[in-house]
């Protein structure tokens, strides 16, 4: 009956993916309190079985997820106003990189001009999540601080050490000195209702972040999942791209079990869903398809 249940979570999370992610115009928004969160598709992307090297051996019951090749996954960026504020979670890829990202295009397809964002919160400094923050050597956002975890901005910046490849770490080192950078840690409130939270594993101070506004909570996670259909009913699993791989499979577990007690609004950067999470009696999780 267990591996049914898995199966069954596993389809169904599976076609939630294939799902289109988004309104057809690349943006949604969700109400948290008063707040308009705006979801961003900066780009859709595909995540493939390689990604889980280890799959067939710890999970093989989720092999067939993918019988029909990569499963479809996205890029995404969220913003929001609050206080006098206009924040950017993440830039996506920009035009510069392997993938061209859309974030930007659909700010201004909403009314928001490139001058108008106070504030970037990064989860972490991958290209995929900074490359939009350059073009052509000079800031996008030139108005914008630029919110680092401490342990991030040492990994990147300061010469502590990941494992990217050199273009990805003269990236970010140049997105770094284009911008005015604060680095906090976790637990601070960057400002009223924003809290850093610790999603460390993915990358050395990969960050996610509460919004909260009256009794309202939106946790927008980075990169705590990248294969939905089979990572949010097996939390354990971690992909190649996790830095650790055991510390981000705990990030991910405590993060979706938090969620899940509180049955707040959970998103991310790669899964298309935004909505509670519920706890599966095999201690797998399961989220709403998009709307």
């Amino acid at each position: 009956m267990r591996l049914l249940q898995k199966l069954g979570a596993s389809l169904a999370l599976l076609l939630a993916a294939a799902a289109p992610a988004l309104a057809e115009d690349g943006v949604d928004h969700y109400s948290v309190g008063d707040l308009d969160v705006m979801v961003i598709r900066d780009a859709d992307v595909t995540m493939g079985q390689q990604l889980l090297p280890d799959l067939a051996q710890k999970a093989p019951e989720f092999v067939g997820v993918f019988q029909n090749g990569p499963v479809p996954a996205v890029d995404q960026a969220f913003y929001f106003k609050k206080d006098g504020r206009q924040v950017l979670v993440d830039a996506g890829w920009g035009k510069e990189h392997k993938v061209e990202g859309h974030t930007a295009d659909l700010l201004h397809e909403n009314g928001i001009a490139e001058d108008d964002i106070t504030d970037i919160l990064l989860t972490h400094m991958d290209m995929d999540h900074i490359g939009g923050l350059l073009s052509n050597g000079r800031p996008v956002y030139p108005n914008a601080t630029l919110w680092i975890s401490r342990p991030e901005y040492e990994a990147w910046v300061g010469g502590g050490g990941v494992n990217r490849g050199e273009g990805a770490v003269d990236l970010a080192r140049k997105a770094a000195a284009a911008y005015k950078v604060k680095q906090f840690d976790y637990g601070d409130e960057l400002f009223p209702g924003v809290t850093a939270v610790d999603a460390s594993g993915h990358t050395p101070g990969h960050t996610a972040y509460d919004v909260v506004s009256g009794k309202d909570k939106m946790t927008i996670a980075g990169d705590i999942l990248h294969i939905a259909p089979v990572q949010l009913a097996r939390p354990e699993l971690s992909t190649v791209y996790d830095m650790d791989g055991a510390k981000a499979a705990a990030a991910r577990k405590r993060l979706l079990d938090r969620a899940a007690a509180e049955r707040s609004l959970f998103a991310g950067m790669h899964f298309p869903m935004v909505s509670d999470v519920r706890k599966l009696p095999d201690n797998g999780f399961a989220m709403k398809q998009p709307r």
